[in-house]
């Protein structure tokens, strides 16, 4: 997986940790000593500059009072995405047809050129839609690295 997508949603989820924190008027150092940990763990975290684990995770949210939800799924099932190339020169087309949903990209850049098309109305939560949407870059990352 591309680094820089991880240092992203490291900085996303610090920010949020950030903010929920402030929110419960609590201190780095009250979080960290209820997560056993330091102020400065705590800090490095809240930048974005922590790889923290699944245990810490699950300790700060009970101290902010969030919730976790983990959606453990295999990907890699070939007979879920179709890659094809598209009909514009140097793009590829990925259909998810468990989802009915396309999503079109230049090669070598999908992080930049991603784009998505629904093949039918079915409403998606917004947290649906996300996990389809790492799912098709999981899956792309996994079976056709060269193409992403």
């Amino acid at each position: 997986m591309n680094e820089n997508v991880i240092l992203e949603a490291r900085q996303k989820f610090g920010l949020l940790f950030k903010n929920l924190r402030n929110k419960k008027r609590l201190s780095q150092s009250q979080v960290a000593e209820f997560c056993g940990v330091t102020f400065q763990t705590i800090n490095k975290i809240e930048q974005g500059k922590f790889p923290y684990s699944v245990d810490l995770l699950m300790k700060l949210s009970v101290v902010l009072e969030f919730t976790i939800n983990f959606e453990m799924k295999e990907i890699g099932d070939d007979s879920r995405f179709i890659l094809q190339p598209s009909q514009r020169q140097g793009f590829w087309t990925c259909t998810d047809k468990e989802n009915q949903i396309v999503c079109n990209f230049e090669a070598g850049k999908f992080n930049d050129t991603q784009s998505f098309s629904f093949l039918n109305d079915t409403q998606f939560s917004a947290g649906k839609v996300a996990t389809i949407m790492r799912e098709f870059g999981d899956w792309l990352a996994q079976n056709h690295s060269d193409k992403v």
